[in-house]
């Protein structure tokens, strides 16, 4: 991939913690494999950067709010990388970054995470 800038989508919101939490963490691991192996491109994830700030500042774990950081992060972006990860065709958020990828003229790759358990460490 020759883009220097990748924006993650990835579901997130849950009523569950440990789903919102399973979630962070494979979006976390998926970025770390990404960053290893593709020296000079930067991949961005939103649930891997606000998780931990929402978790430890109790800040609201809702899309909307998080709304008014992602938009200008995605514009900035070169490409769009959608992890293919339960919940993701049910997300509210994952829909609108699509939406707004699509309307600033952002490349879009749909990527299917087939072992999570490796990627995790677990296997």
């Amino acid at each position: 991939m020759s883009e220097s800038f990748i924006y993650v989508a990835s579901p997130y919101t849950h009523p569950n913690p440990l789903v919102r939490e399973a979630r962070m963490l494979l979006v976390e691991a998926y970025v770390v494999e990404k960053i290893t192996k593709t020296p000079g491109v930067f991949y961005y994830s939103p649930i891997v950067y606000a998780h931990a700030l929402a978790n430890r500042y109790v800040l609201p774990k809702e899309v909307d709010f998080w709304h008014g950081f992602n938009l200008p992060t995605l514009a900035r972006a070169d490409a769009l990388e959608v992890l293919m990860i339960p919940g993701w065709k049910e997300s509210k958020g994952v829909a609108w970054e699509i939406e707004e990828a699509q309307s600033i003229g952002r490349k879009i790759e749909y990527v299917e995470i087939e072992e999570p358990a490796k990627l995790l460490g677990l296997a």
